[in-house]
């Protein structure tokens, strides 16, 4: 067993990184689409909109993988393990 110390302010931009910066993409690219889709007079402003939300979350999730690929290295602020404990110093760890 081991105890593990990590920066909570860290943890939540990460989430926020990972989940709700792809949504808002997400939606972003679908109401871009629906209004290009209606400004070109389309019956079906629908199929704009799924392809403009699909083609922003991919560009999104494009962005923090490269991100996260060249920033991997080079921060030392991740989990960091402080101490190894004793096999019964965890309550409801195997035995």
């Amino acid at each position: 067993m081991v105890s593990v110390e990590f920066d909570p302010a860290r943890a939540i931009q990460a989430s926020v990184i990972l989940f709700l910066v792809p949504i808002l993409a997400l939606l972003a690219g679908a109401f871009l689409g629906h209004k290009i889709g209606e400004s070109l007079y389309i019956d079906h402003a629908e199929d704009f909109a799924v392809a403009g939300g699909l083609s922003f979350l991919a560009i999104c999730v494009s962005v923090i993988a490269v991100f996260d690929r060249k920033q991997r290295g080079k921060s030392k602020k991740g989990p960091k393990i402080v101490a190894i404990l004793p096999g019964n110093a965890c309550p409801g760890a195997p035995r």
